[in-house]
């Protein structure tokens, strides 16, 4: 059943962006932000995809390329964030043995709780996040300076985090289900054994080097080495966007975001 008040704090934000982005309704070029609308004002649904792949059922893109992987070199920040590999890797290192970094230290967190994961982690994860639904975390200045101000440089969408899972540990298979978000990895500690599979492909998660994945594809990672691994995750606009569609979605998905999760007032 739908939540009415949801419903309605949708509605406005889809007029307000009528009301801002007019030249994107205009039919020269916005015939995607309209679906989009469409779509976050409950008019439609998203187009059918495989099976491999899930989708948000209120934040849709139409007419964008799908793959799991994606060539790193299509992200120019992708090699940025690999020449400053050794900053981060310290960095990384530091959060390991830094007291008070997490809520717990690592290792004795979230271990498989489904009501934090939905029942998708059987292990020890933490994340220690730069940038957390659409909005940059100050607090990340204090131990992983390199890692913030490289931000600025990648056009975030989303979320930027280190992401820090135990021995031992499994994330079984889940999507993001953002289609208008691409996903860039840059494995900081890993050893042999730790692992991602994006739609049946398996990557071992070699330390250093970056690669870009869509996570709407159904994806699982183990950790089956002996050590902590720790992984840059950077979510970055879609390669296929325009300009005018990366503006329109920095401004609209940090509201749609909040009412979807229920953490604001209908009235937005």
């Amino acid at each position: 059943m739908k939540d009415p008040r949801r419903e309605r704090a949708l509605a406005e934000i889809a007029a307000q962006a009528a009301d801002d982005y007019p030249e994107a309704l205009d039919g020269s070029g916005g015939e995607r932000i309209e679906v989009f609308l469409q779509v976050l004002r409950g008019e439609r649904a998203p187009d059918p995809v495989a099976a491999s792949r899930r989708l948000h059922r209120r934040m849709y893109m139409p007419g964008l390329s799908a793959q799991p992987y994606w060539e790193a070199g299509r992200f120019p920040v992708a090699e940025l964030l690999q020449r400053r590999y050794p900053l981060l890797r310290a960095e990384a290192e530091r959060l390991l043995v830094t007291a008070g970094v997490f809520d717990t230290r690592p290792g004795e967190a979230h271990w498989g709780d489904s009501r934090i994961d939905r029942g998708h982690l059987n292990g020890a994860w933490n994340a220690w996040y730069l940038q957390r639904y659409f909005k940059r975390q100050s607090l990340a200045a204090v131990h992983t300076p390199v890692a913030l101000r490289s931000l600025d440089e990648c056009q975030v969408s989303r979320e930027a985090l280190f992401s820090v899972v135990g021995p031992g540990t499994a994330i079984t298979l889940h999507s993001d289900e953002l289609n208008f978000v691409t996903t860039l990895y840059l494995p900081l500690v890993s050893l042999p054994g730790a692992t991602i599979t994006f739609d049946r492909s398996t990557r071992e998660l070699r330390a250093g080097t970056c690669f870009a994945a869509d996570s709407t594809f159904l994806h699982e990672s183990f950790n089956k080495s002996d050590q902590w691994r720790v992984i840059l995750i950077v979510d970055v606009w879609h390669p296929d966007l325009t300009p005018l569609e990366v503006r329109f979605l920095s401004d609209i998905m940090p509201r749609a975001d909040a009412v979807m999760r229920g953490v604001r007032p209908a009235t937005v």
